[in-house]
């Protein structure tokens, strides 16, 4: 019995909706199916209560001057922005013995990824270890050795072979010192390295840049090398739109214009800029290629997602402008819902540019008041009161 119910309340919401509009269409018939005589033309009016205005999500917008953008329509995909992409390599082979992060996980600038056992780099701490220890004998014997030359016990050359022997002695200490800073160990590190440290071929792998894991390459137990990336990483906060432009085109495109991004008829849509030109030309294609980088805090702009943009390269001032969503296409026609005190009424009108607004040249004027959302519930009540034609 749930599932009946679930199922009639699932009918009974449109029906309930559809009501609404045939209420609008009865009232505006007084009720009586045959006001017509039977035949197939729309009303010129129709009335709907401010409740069921409500109910519909019927607004309407007064029409006016404004500049309509002239507009070039291009396509492409989103992309990885690769100024806030990295991939991550170890600078040192080893055998990959922890796995911390993995496809999708958020990771902070310097967080620990993965953990590598590596004998290059035990051979260098070690290296590094013993010219350590080097140094501080070699001070120990110069100390000893100028002492006893200022009291005249030693030579001279005793205590000028004891210099040369500390400064031999600190220059491979720093030899070493800036080989394991080229592998990513830093000096907090290497000043408190003990002398017998365990864990002497642990190699940590960390994040350069904040961001998300994008693709991971290497598994638990596998040899990593220098020149192999064991991890992607992204910062998904922006993104480049690559758009392909066709010869006719690129040279009305600069840097800076407006672009208005969409994905889809029901995907993001997003406002940016021409943040690229490039100054090649693909052989192939014969098109160029312009970038927008826009912005994604919450993450709807996918890489690999085709979309359309639409770049303005000029404006045109119009006396009498409408949303495109005040515009229904009926019988081939454009036509609008005219909002006026006696009710609303359908009236073709005639279009020219259009972009996130249109211009009307004819059918049209300004200060009059259009239908710009719950359109669709206005033309279903003219149509269930006529079946064809416009009775105008």
């Amino acid at each position: 019995m749930t599932r009946r119910y679930h199922f009639f309340g699932c009918i009974l919401a449109p029906l309930a909706l559809w009501a609404v509009v045939a209420m609008a269409t009865e009232e505006e018939h007084g009720g009586h199916a045959d006001e017509h005589g039977g035949d197939d033309e729309m009303p010129e009016v129709i009335h709907f209560t401010v409740a069921q205005r409500q109910a519909l999500g019927i607004t309407s917008e007064t029409a006016g001057p404004a500049h309509i953008a002239v507009e070039v329509r291009l396509v492409g995909e989103v992309a990885l922005n690769l100024d806030r992409t990295a991939h991550v390599t170890s600078r040192v082979p080893g055998l990959v013995s922890r796995i911390e992060r993995s496809y999708g996980d958020r990771v902070a600038a310097g967080e620990v990824m993965a953990v590598l056992d590596s004998r290059d780099l035990a051979q260098a701490r070690a290296t590094f270890l013993t010219s350590r220890a080097r140094v501080r004998l070699m001070r120990t014997t110069f100390d000893r050795e100028e002492a006893l030359w200022r009291e005249q016990i030693s030579s001279e050359s005793e205590y000028l072979a004891a210099g040369q022997a500390l400064t031999e002695a600190n220059i491979a200490h720093r030899t070493a010192e800036q080989m394991l800073h080229a592998l990513s160990v830093s000096q907090a590190e290497l000043d408190t390295l003990p002398d017998d440290p365990a864990g002497i071929t642990r190699y940590e792998l960390t994040a350069p840049i904040g961001g998300t894991v994008i693709d991971r390459y290497a598994t638990l137990g596998e040899m990593v090398s220098e020149s192999n990336p064991v991890f992607l990483i992204a910062d998904l906060g922006t993104v480049w739109v690559e758009l392909a432009v066709h010869l006719d085109d690129l040279y009305r495109l600069h840097e800076g214009q407006p672009v208005r991004v969409r994905a889809g008829d029901t995907g993001p849509r997003s406002h940016g800029t021409i943040a690229f030109l490039s100054p090649m030309v693909d052989a192939g294609t014969r098109t160029g290629l312009a970038r927008v980088v826009l912005a994604n805090k919450d993450g709807q702009w996918r890489p690999s997602t085709p979309v359309s943009a639409w770049v303005t390269v000029d404006a045109v001032a119009a006396a009498v402008t409408v949303p495109t969503s005040a515009l229904y296409e009926l019988e081939g026609r454009a036509h609008v819902f005219i909002d006026g005190e006696d009710g609303i009424r359908l009236r073709p009108v005639t279009t020219s540019e259009r972009s996130e607004r249109v211009r009307i040249t004819d059918g049209l004027a300004a200060g009059e008041s259009v239908i710009t959302s719950g359109g669709v519930h206005v033309k279903a009540a003219f149509m269930a009161a006529g079946a064809g034609g416009h009775g105008h």
